[in-house]
């Protein structure tokens, strides 16, 4: 009987350090936005010393991240309107062929969720780089984010730029 009781106290501590495990290793919401965020800026951004990704596998990483249709309000010369995934990865691939360097980053992230399948983010957007033509970019937006959960994972279905920031 001693050795039965010990089994069932054993189970039961297993199970506790199993459940403890998983809700300290689950994300949450906030988390997986912000390293989407993280996976556009790196999506975006191009190093010389990098190889260049190919088309398609951009493609299939701005479709895990970017919702169909997906609405751009950027303020920048033609890029206003509604997208598809592989026309906003056209997009990224025209970016790229503009310059030698290029960083984006995520500042400042605040999200708000009006509901539990909506998410709003409000951020600073920091472009660094070199174009082609060797001049410097370093510009930073204050941009609105909105996001839905689609299954498990959140996609972005809106960027708009509230305001071009001087430095």
């Amino acid at each position: 009987m001693v050795s039965r009781k010990f089994l069932i106290i054993f189970l039961c501590l297993i199970a506790a350090g199993a459940i403890f495990l998983w809700m300290r290793h689950a994300k949450n919401d906030s988390e997986v936005i912000r390293e989407n965020l993280s996976a556009i800026g790196n999506l975006i951004s191009v190093s010389p010393k990098e190889p260049k990704k190919p088309f398609l596998a951009k493609i299939r990483e701005v479709k895990k991240l970017i919702a169909t249709p997906c609405i751009l309000d950027l303020d920048e010369g033609g890029i206003s309107g509604s997208y598809a995934p592989q026309e906003i990865t056209a997009l990224i691939e025209r970016f790229q062929s503009h310059v030698i360097q290029s960083r984006l980053t995520f500042l400042d992230i605040q999200i708000h969720f009006p509901d539990k399948r909506a998410a709003t983010i409000h951020c600073t957007g920091h472009l660094k780089g070199l174009t082609r033509s060797r001049e410097g970019i370093n510009e930073f937006r204050e941009l609105r984010i909105e996001a839905a959960k689609k299954g498990e994972g959140w996609r972005f279905t809106r960027f708009k730029t509230i305001e071009a920031l001087e430095k």
